[in-house]
């Protein structure tokens, strides 16, 4: 396999995760709103209203933009071989699904996108592993944009939590 195609699936691996996400999260969370409620009172009353009452429609327009902008990026990765800033990607990528796992052993359940998280793992090892047996990496640079990277990846979620919550009560509207 190219290196291109390699770095062309990780937004395909990327939406199997999202998928997971979308059909089971919504519901997921309704079902078990009280319980993390109850498990954690002060995080629930912070985070927790705007989650609880995510639509799927809502949901699918964060994972959308996310899509979009993880393709544009590894567009340029490819295109001009920005090898390392693609592993920054996964590594990145590689941080929302441990937050994942972290979340599921807390609550002592499972989370929807556990599973496929832990599945597309496979692909973001097998993508570094390639990267550096071919000698593309520059792990110092790596190193160094990782966490600039997911501060940019935590600001946007938080835009993007905020514009679904927008776009719920214009949905909720328009019904």
């Amino acid at each position: 396999m190219s290196i291109e195609s390699l770095m062309w699936l990780f937004p395909i691996v990327f939406m199997v995760h999202e998928f997971e996400e979308i059909i089971f999260l919504p519901l997921w969370i309704k079902d078990n709103a009280s319980y993390i409620t109850n498990k954690y009172p002060i995080l629930s009353k912070k985070i927790g209203t705007k989650l609880m009452n995510i639509s799927t429609e809502s949901f699918a327009l964060a994972v959308l933009e996310e899509f979009l902008i993880l393709s544009i990026l590894t567009y340029l990765c490819v295109e001009y071989k920005y090898y390392s800033f693609f592993a920054v990607l996964i590594v990145t990528y590689f941080f929302h699904v441990l937050v994942h796992i972290v979340q599921s052993i807390a609550l002592k359940k499972y989370i929807p996108a556990v599973g496929s998280g832990v599945i597309t793992g496979i692909y973001n090892i097998y993508s570094l592993y390639t990267l550096n047996f071919l000698g593309y990496l520059d792990w110092e640079y790596i190193g160094e944009m990782t966490l600039p990277v997911i501060i940019v990846m935590v600001l946007n979620l938080v835009f993007i939590h905020w514009l679904t919550d927008k776009f719920r009560v214009l949905i909720s509207a328009a019904r």
